[in-house]
């Protein structure tokens, strides 16, 4: 041990003895000779040594801090009155019972709960002052209060019928329990599914004497468990009332999950509203070819659905090349269906595509540097104010925000690596090296910030569950007028500042810079020119079902036409023809911020004179279409989210299940 090691640790050795016959000798002095205020006595001692303040403290994570209460505004001008202890004010008049007071309100779902009046429906205590349980009654919290309650009281009717049906055939064990015992099962059963808690949970003995407190019984997570199959049929039938002869489109994908997991979630409009439905979550042990994958399709679709050849009228698919050659044989069964390859998906391959060598270097590197390290993330925060944006593989635009957010923040990057010599020492030194270059990375990333941002706003308009079949032809236009504008502020901007007296080395580096892109932008042409050329030239056409668009646009008769594009919408060509004159008066004084399903809507009843039946049919079928397949991608995501890696090894029923009820939120 060195010389200087050792001074110190005596000098903390006799620092600690000092302190500690300090607290000695003050512990022995008699209590009459402090002689301390009130106000300091009712501080507590700080007993630290003197040398502790001197000690470097750790720095605590961002999720160190203090939990925020709300609490409730302080009372201004009186105090607040008096409550009982169940929290209400105490009118209670002393010569009127509780069952009085249910007596008189009858069929408003009140009882007496322990000597106190209480409201079934809004679960909560009531006061016996009448004037205050009229206002009860009369409110809309109690109206709706009261809708849900008979909804549970038929929901729960429905579910000990079925559940005696399949006993019946199954003969489970718990069959013999009393009805109500065995609903509360299957509801405790239904939430814990939604809410994604694993089934191991109700082990916890404390939660599980929770869950008893309503004098319903509860068995282990294994026989819990036994109920899985019951609640699967039971949304698979509910499924197949809820889609018998209805028009419909599927989006289905597949994801890499202990081999693959294929969705299929399909889509239907019931009384104007757009509704979304997951019927298959398949888990399998490989990729599937092109036969295998139709095999699945169809099973799906016309066993389990019983759907008809003319029901199926579009789906939603990514542009692997797996999914067009399973397409063309389900195109056998369902022949007047409308393939839409994900344009999301088309979008954020054009991003792959460009050619940056020195971006794509630096972002690899500065990827690398932050994905392995809370440190490095702390001390960005710390010197920048702002934490680093997260970074997804499969999504170019993830990668496209990192980047635009190392374009505001330039300026950190080099003092940020300098300054922490510690923080990955081999990839700090490559970023530092790619910085010292010439600004072929600063003209890189000027050029893909300012062409990629349009293709990354297309990415997120078109991911949405409403109607973006009417919009969607807008936002392709937006991304070809900014290829063709070719304006790009960011690249000037950069070229001007690092040759501002060369105009011929500014031409050649932003030359340079758009020719880095060229790939990217031939793709996109290229697919909007073949593969894509039926689906937009159907989202150009849906415009007509847009009111506000169609008195825009005065279609006429030859404009009616382009309508074929949606294969469904042939035989029906002649007549919406007839109608459009109808449809073009009564669109004449529509605005842009019409609810367009609320007009349709109020277009669609027969008998009125504003009716529109042939075009309030065909856009009920259109709005079907979809120029993404985001909704599966959605059902990975709650997947995920669900059932993490612990739980992999879950059964099929029991996750598909799980996910059904979370997606199909009924």
């Amino acid at each position: 041990m060195s010389d200087d090691k050792v001074e110190v640790q005596v000098s903390v050795i006799s620092s600690l003895s000092d302190y500690e016959e300090s607290e000695n000798s003050e512990s022995e002095s008699p209590p009459t000779e402090v002689r301390e205020s009130s106000e300091s006595s009712s501080k507590p001692e700080n007993k630290t040594p003197s040398w502790f303040n001197k000690l470097k403290a750790p720095r605590p994570l961002d999720m160190a801090r203090k939990s925020k209460i709300h609490a409730n505004p302080p009372p201004v001008g009186k105090k607040r009155s008096q409550t009982t202890s169940t929290g209400k004010r105490n009118y209670d008049p002393k010569k009127v019972s509780p069952s009085e007071r249910v007596r008189e309100f009858p069929g408003e779902h009140l009882t007496v709960s322990s000597g106190k009046l209480f409201c079934k429906a809004c679960q909560e205590s009531l006061v016996l002052k009448k004037s205050v349980l009229v206002s009860h009654v009369k409110s809309t919290k109690h109206e709706c209060s009261k809708q849900k309650l008979l909804q549970n009281q038929s929901s729960e009717r429905d579910i000990a019928d079925a559940l005696a049906k399949h006993d019946g055939q199954t003969h489970r064990k718990g069959e013999t329990l009393d009805e109500e015992s065995k609903v509360y099962r299957v509801k405790v059963l239904m939430a814990f599914m939604k809410a994604g808690i694993p089934l191991e949970k109700l082990e916890c003995q404390e939660l599980r004497d929770l869950l008893q407190e309503n004098g319903y019984r509860l068995t282990d997570a294994r026989h819990m468990r036994d109920l899985v199959p019951f609640i699967h049929q039971q949304e698979q039938d509910n499924l197949k009332t809820e889609l018998k002869g209805r028009d419909l489109s599927i989006t289905f994908n597949g994801t890499s999950r202990l081999g693959e997991v294929l969705a299929v979630v399909v889509r239907f409009v019931y009384n104007w509203t757009i509704q979304e439905r997951l019927v298959r979550l398949k888990f399998l042990t490989k990729n599937m070819n092109g036969e295998e994958l139709a095999r699945e399709l169809i099973t799906v679709l016309s066993i389990k659905l019983s759907l008809e050849s003319h029901q199926l009228l579009a789906v939603m698919r990514d542009r692997a090349s797996v999914n067009g050659a399973a397409l063309n044989i389900v195109k056998i069964m369902y022949p007047n269906l409308l393939d839409v390859g994900c344009l999301s998906h088309m979008l954020n391959l054009v991003g792959e595509r460009f050619k940056t060598p020195t971006l794509s270097l630096f972002i690899a590197h500065w990827i690398a540097l932050f994905s392995h390290s809370y440190k490095v993330k702390a001390l960005w925060k710390e010197a920048t104010g702002r934490a680093m944006a997260s970074y997804s593989k499969t999504c170019w635009w993830s990668r496209w925000e990192l980047m635009n957010q190392v374009k505001v923040q330039f300026a950190f990057i080099e003092p940020f690596l300098q300054n922490n010599e510690d923080i990955g020492p081999a990839t700090r030194a490559k970023l530092l090296e790619i910085l010292s270059h010439p600004p072929s990375m600063k003209v890189e990333l000027a050029a893909v910030i300012d062409l990629g941002e349009h293709f990354v706003k297309g990415t997120n308009s078109l991911e949405g569950d409403g109607y973006l079949v009417l919009s969607c032809y807008e936002e392709i236009l937006k991304i070809r007028n900014a290829i063709r504008i070719e304006h790009y502020p960011n690249l000037q901007a950069i070229v001007r500042q690092a040759f501002p007296d060369n105009n011929d080395l500014q031409k050649q580096w932003v030359a340079y810079s758009i020719g880095c892109l060229q790939a990217g932008l031939d793709y996109f042409q290229n697919k909007l020119g073949n593969d894509s050329q039926l689906p937009v030239a159907a989202f150009k056409a849906a415009r007509l079902f847009s009111p506000f668009k169609v008195n825009e646009i005065q279609p006429t008769a030859k404009d009616v036409d382009d309508l074929m594009a949606f294969p469904f919408l042939v035989d029906e060509i002649d007549h919406l023809k007839a109608e459009l004159p109808a449809y073009l008066a009564l669109a004449a004084d529509v605005n842009a911020d019409v609810n367009i399903l609320e007009w349709w809507k109020n277009h669609s009843s027969p008998g009125s004179d504003s009716c529109l039946p042939l075009w309030s049919s065909a856009v009920q079928k259109v709005l079907l279409v979809q120029p993404s397949s985001a909704t599966a991608e959605r059902v990975f995501s709650m997947l995920n989210q669900s059932f993490g890696e612990q739980q992999q090894n879950a059964l099929e029923d029991l996750v598909e299940t799980t996910i059904m009820l979370q997606c199909n939120k009924r």
